[in-house]
This record gives structure tokens, C-alpha cells and sequence, in this order.
């Protein structure tokens, strides 16, 4: 799922150019070609930013578009969308974009990480989404963030959401390292509401696999914050609730396939 919001910029351009995806749980990610650029189009044009045909042929001339957006809506242009952690393809985009426009654009990449429980649970009690197969996608999202964070070290700023709910100047103290912000961000309020939601739910009895709470670690977190309690009743309702969506996403692709 998405919001309006989130651009799904540098996934649209892996659809477009035919670069390897895997899908996103109940997503439209990846997007086929033809709709990515259709989408990709609308916002670029609904932005002040000229396309051609042969935009949407070039690599570089895609890459170029985010540059022309910074610039328009500069000094201070910001893009965020989690979904780009899920495919290495979306982050290379990202990667060679930064170096293509560095000599015009500073770009700083900032990393907002969530304890596992904290998105399988948002996921579960909004959705009813297979917390399986979320804790899967969080896996490897955050095993592409750690990558990367190897790769660029202190190029990369990583935060815990948890610890933003807690101390607003470490926002603070990150702009004022970038110049991003005029005005102090202090009086920023993040609520810490559905920090230990899962917790408070005494039937989701979800528990972590050994390698995500093995990386969860690697993150910051400790063995208390990844741990969760059995409940007899987990398996079951997990099981009515995947086959119920199972069912409506079959339903979805007959009709659709039947549409087309």
C-alpha cells in the first residue's frame, strides 16, 4: 500500500526501464512499464517539468528530471517513498542519479528506520496484511538500507523512528549539519502512539524469525524491543485472514484478466 504522497519516483523508473523488481505486499510495485510512465509523466509535467518521448528512452534523461525538480523547487527539495529500500534496482537508480547531478545538487540521504514489530503490527491492524510475509519485506528492505549504509558510512544518516518520538532536537541537530531548515524543528511534534501498539494487543501473537531480530539488532535494537507474546489464538486468525485476502486478490486478478 501507498499514500497519494509518496512519489514511487525511482520505482516507476526501474518499471520503465525494465530493470528487476520484486512485488511489494499488496502493491501495485512494480508498476508496469506502461503505467509507469504514464504516472511518471502526469507528475513530471504536473510539476513544471518538460517531457518528450525520448525522456522516457534515456536512462540519463530520466535520472536528469529529478535534477530539474530539485532545481525548480529548491534550495531545499525533499523525496521520500519507503518502497525504494525493497528492490537493490531502485536504490542503484538513486545512487546513479547522485553522482550524474552532484555537481549541481547536494544530495543527502537520510535512512528512517522502525522496529519490525512496529510495521508488521501497523500493517496487521490496518489491513490485516500476512505478517510473514511483511516481516519478509522488512527483512529485506532493511538488509538493502545496512547495504548501503555500508557503502556510503557516514553519507548515510540513519534515525529510529522510536527515538524521534523522543527527542525532537535530533532532527535538530541533522538539518542544522545540512542547512535544510531556516527555523528550528523543535516544536515539532512526533507522536509516540503506536510505538508498542503491538504490546497492547494481547492476541497478536506474531514472533519474529531469528534473522530478522538478528538484524533488528544490528539496527540498535535490543532483545526486549523485539520480543512479543504467544498467544493460542495467533495461528488461526492469522490463517482466516491470509486466505480471506488470498480469495479477494484472486477474485481481483480473475477479474482483471477477465477485462482485459
Amino acid at each position: 500500500m501507498h499514500q497519494k504522497n509518496e512519489t514511487l519516483f525511482w520505482t516507476k523508473i526501474a518499471s520503465i526501464l525494465d530493470l528487476p523488481q520484486q512485488p511489494l505486499v499488496h502493491s501495485m510495485v512494480p508498476m508496469p512499464a506502461g503505467e509507469a510512465r504514464r504516472s511518471l509523466r502526469v507528475f513530471l509535467e504536473g510539476n513544471n517539468v518538460n517531457c518528450t518521448e525520448e525522456t522516457f528512452k534515456s536512462k540519463d534523461a530520466l535520472l536528469d528530471s529529478f535534477g530539474t525538480l530539485a532545481k525548480i523547487y529548491g534550495p531545499r527539495f525533499i523525496e521520500k517513498s519507503p518502497h525504494h529500500l525493497r528492490n537493490w534496482s531502485n536504490i542503484e537508480l538513486i545512487l546513479a542519479n547522485r553522482e550524474r547531478c552532484r555537481d549541481e545538487v547536494d544530495i543527502n540521504i537520510v535512512g528512517l528506520v522502525r522496529n519490525p514489530y512496529g510495521v508488521i503490527y501497523s500493517a496487521w491492524s490496518r489491513w490485516k496484511f500476512d505478517p510473514i510475509a511483511f516481516e519478509a519485506e522488512w527483512y529485506e528492505s532493511y538488509h538493502n538500507l545496512l547495504r548501503l549504509k555500508g557503502q556510503l558510512g557516514e553519507q548515510l544518516t540513519l534515525f529510529r523512528y522510536e527515538d524521534l518520538t523522543k527527542n525532537n532536537r535530533l532532527i535538530d541537530k541533522y538539518v542544522g549539519t545540512i542547512g535544510a531548515f531556516e527555523q528550528s524543528t523543535s516544536d515539532v511534534f512526533i507522536h509516540n502512539h503506536s510505538v508498542s501498539k503491538y504490546q497492547q494487543d494481547k492476541k497478536f501473537g506474531h514472533q519474529l524469525s531469528k534473522k530478522t531480530m538478528e538484524l533488528a539488532q544490528q539496527i540498535g535494537y535490543s532483545i526486549d524491543e523485539l520480543t512479543n507474546t504467544k498467544h493460542w489464538t495467533w495461528p488461526g486468525r492469522r490463517t482466516y485472514h491470509k486466505f480471506k485476502h488470498y480469495t479477494k486478490d484472486e477474485i481481483r486478478t480473475l477479474l482483471k484478466n477477465r477485462n482485459k
